[in-house]
């Protein structure tokens, strides 16, 4: 033996004799490129008779025994499997789903089968008795076959187990995902509720402003009746005052669409809009009711002081009253 690989411990049985030789295509057996008893993958004899090993039948060539770990070498990115059955991985076995395999010792033909062969103790086979404690090795063909059988339920039982395992990881996965779309599902649900209760508080701060503005117009409209001044008055004072308000602005530097912006939201007032336009604080901004009282008392005030009434001061600022009148009384506005 060039390579000993001593007797391989008790398992699977198989086929102990070799396979009759198979022909090539052209009827005639092909020529093989190594000795019989030699492993094609390594070039060292197989101890058939002695240690366990995997016979790989051919379609060109005869039965030929090979080393398991040579197999396995040969299939290092399927060692796993190999390791398990490893001559189910270095033929076809009849099933085509598998990529075929050169016949490492024609060359020239495909690996059609490959069995584990696992031979009988050589203590039973020479002396029909052996006197080693717990021996390895089968010494029947009986135990053979009995071996055989526990290794099928062996494997069956590992395979329960792969799929026990399997299904567990998969019922662990489903149960995750379940888990996440629940908390995925609470969440999208919290941020509606955040939504509808964010728009219930902004409908409510809405409308208390709307209340605030209805209270605020509706005191400035008493202040107003009171100053005797008729509602024409009133808005050349207001349309005077905007006017004002935009060109004290324009004159800070500030253009003529955001001044006009802020004096909306200042209520006219130009040192409000000027704090406005400073602090960037327009967006979302109402406009201001335009109260004209505190002007509209001064003005009454310069013209008592002229001896005017609340009538004749209100015709002293419409046309045709003179320029100059009306410059005089509408400066007290600012």
């Amino acid at each position: 033996m060039g390579r000993d690989k001593g007797q391989a411990k008790g398992g699977k049985g198989g086929a102990i004799a070799p396979a009759a030789a198979s022909k090539g295509s052209s009827g005639t057996p092909a020529q093989l490129a190594v000795r019989p008893e030699e492993c094609p993958i390594c070039g060292h004899d197989v101890a058939v008779s002695e240690e366990q090993h995997i016979l790989g039948t051919c379609g060109a060539c005869a039965g030929h025994p090979y080393h398991i770990d040579c197999v396995q070498e040969a299939w290092e990115r399927v060692q796993q499997k190999i390791k398990v059955r490893p001559c189910d991985m270095f033929a076809t076995n009849g099933t085509s789903q598998r990529l075929p395999v050169n016949c490492p010792a024609c060359k020239s033909g495909v690996m059609l089968a490959a069995d584990m062969v696992k031979p009988l103790c050589n203590s039973v086979l020479e002396d029909e008795r052996c006197y080693v404690y717990n021996c390895p090795f089968c010494h029947s063909v009986e135990e053979q076959q009995e071996r055989e059988a526990e290794y099928l339920q062996e494997q069956k039982e590992a395979a329960r187990k792969r799929r026990e395992a399997e299904l567990e990881q998969h019922r662990q996965e489903q149960e995750q995902r379940e888990r996440e779309q629940r908390q995925a599902a609470a969440a999208a649900e919290e941020a509606v509720q955040m939504e509808a209760t964010a728009a219930a508080v902004q409908a409510s701060l809405a409308a208390a402003a709307d209340r605030q503005a209805a209270m605020r117009q509706e005191l400035l409209d008493r202040e107003e009746a009171e100053l005797q001044l008729s509602a024409d008055a009133l808005a050349l004072m207001k349309r005077h005052k905007r006017s004002a308000c935009i060109t004290s602005l324009t004159e800070m530097g500030y253009s003529a669409s955001d001044a006009a912006a802020a004096a909306e939201v200042a209520g006219c007032e130009p040192a409000a809009a000027a704090s406005l336009l400073l602090d960037g604080g327009l967006s979302g901004k109402r406009p201001s009711a335009v109260s004209v009282i505190r002007e509209a008392r001064e003005l009454l005030g310069e013209g008592a002081k002229l001896g005017l009434s609340p009538t004749a001061v209100e015709a002293a600022e419409r046309p045709p009253a003179s320029d100059a009148e009306v410059d005089y009384l509408l400066s007290f506005m600012m």
